[in-house]
């Protein structure tokens, strides 16, 4: 617990307690125990672990390189439909519309593969259980974004998102788009997120974008959520990124594995002085910051002979 926790008897008893019933288990965590189903006064030591559990829970979005963004309220607001057309219309996609279009269950059972489609099923049971007025969720696969609305005493609305593109009359499935396309549709809560204290952690920010989009992603980043508690934590190999323009020198990291099989991060600020014009990217590439592989050329074996002329 640490020296400097200054506890009541009884909640130190209380702690104690909790962490010897927990003692050797290994499928769940501490933390989410100390929570599942405990009240704690306001002004509790205790409410320390609730705070920071609802923190985890509900403001930290992880987006791995090969996932897709958790489920969002973004495409469910007023006219976000024509922020979002403004938006990817401004990463030069092509896109100058974004619609939502109502599909059918067997039109669904198409677009969705089986285990999703049992998802939204079980979500579908539980949103008609809860008696809300309104409920709303999103399902985002490799082939179709889905949003499905039910309004108490009506049967569910299922819609998919297409899209439209410059001069084009008809409209585009979202499994038509290119990869990169596909993958600014996981970044747009990132951008238009109503969450001030929401921390976005993003696996290969730059995977399917130009250096180019990767490094106007960033810069929207900075601006929309200037004045925000908003925070992006993410990991990329695109050196574009490292900017001064762009990044403080505090806000530039690198990982370097050590002969130990782990890993050591640290701050480009731990180099001291780097002046503004000086080219990060050009010093990262000349080994001045290390994190860079070493490479020893390889020695092919087999005796091969050259080829005849």
């Amino acid at each position: 617990m640490g020296d400097g926790l200054t506890l009541e008897d009884n909640e130190r008893y209380r702690f104690e307690l909790y962490a010897s019933d927990f003692s050797g288990a290994s499928d769940r965590l501490f933390l989410s125990e100390l929570n599942r189903g405990k009240k704690y006064a306001e002004k509790s030591f205790f409410s320390l672990f609730e705070r920071a559990y609802s923190f985890l829970v509900r403001s930290i979005r992880v987006i791995g390189a090969g996932d897709h963004t958790p489920q969002t309220e973004v495409y469910l607001r007023g006219n976000q439909l024509e922020i979002i057309s403004e938006l990817l219309s401004g990463f030069d996609t092509g896109i100058n519309e974004v619609k939502r279009e109502k599909i059918t269950m067997a039109e669904l059972n198409e677009l969705l593969p089986p285990p999703l489609v049992g998802q939204v099923k079980v979500l579908l049971s539980d949103m008609l259980a809860n008696g809300s007025e309104v409920n709303n969720i999103t399902i985002r696969s490799d082939s179709a974004y889905i949003i499905v609305t039910s309004v108490k005493g009506d049967e569910p609305v299922m819609e998919k998102i297409c899209l439209r593109h410059e001069d084009s009359l008809s409209t585009y499935e979202f499994a038509e788009e290119s990869d990169g396309t596909q993958r600014l549709f996981d970044f747009i809560d990132l951008l238009l997120t109503n969450d001030r204290g929401a921390v976005f952690v993003i696996d290969e920010i730059n995977r399917s974008l130009h250096p180019m989009l990767s490094k106007h992603l960033v810069e929207l980043f900075n601006r929309v959520h200037a004045q925000d508690k908003v925070q992006l934590i993410c990991t990329t190999h695109e050196d574009a990124l490292m900017d001064r323009e762009l990044l403080r020198k505090d806000e530039i990291w690198f990982v370097e594995r050590k002969t130990t099989e782990g890993s050591r991060l640290y701050s480009l600020d731990a180099f001291g002085d780097v002046k503004t014009e000086t080219s990060v990217e050009k010093r990262y590439w000349e080994g001045r910051y290390g994190g860079v592989p070493v490479l020893n050329e390889a020695v092919l074996g087999g005796g091969c002979d050259a080829p005849a002329e």
